[in-house]
């Protein structure tokens, strides 16, 4: 998910009006051998142009993105990422490596 809301898991369904989008196709897609890397580069408004272009024009707001995830029958995780100005922030998840942290996802409603 991504967005504004305080709680990208909070609506059962994302939208404009709750603040938050379903970006789980864009997210799969993304997936290269397994790990996933948005923003490595930590390029400014990125994450904004890259999930939801349609309201990447002003006001810019401080947008998160949240991600649940399990490698084979594993646990589901989950991690959000920080909601800072321009969006200058990465998600890297691999076997071995997951930044920001992850904790275990108690609540796997939405997507």
């Amino acid at each position: 998910r991504y967005g504004w809301a305080s709680n990208l898991w909070g609506p059962a369904v994302c939208s404009h009006k709750d603040g938050c989008k379903d970006v789980t196709d864009i997210v799969r897609r993304d997936v290269k051998d397994g790990e996933l890397h948005l923003n490595p580069s930590q390029a400014g408004q990125y994450l904004n142009q890259h999930f939801w272009p349609e309201t990447a024009h002003w006001p810019p707001i401080p947008r998160k993105v949240g991600v649940r995830y399990s490698y084979g029958g594993g646990e589901i995780m989950e991690l959000t990422t920080a909601a800072v100005p321009n969006e200058t922030v990465a998600l890297h998840i691999t076997r071995n490596y997951t930044d920001p942290m992850p904790r275990p996802c108690t609540n796997s409603k939405g997507k």
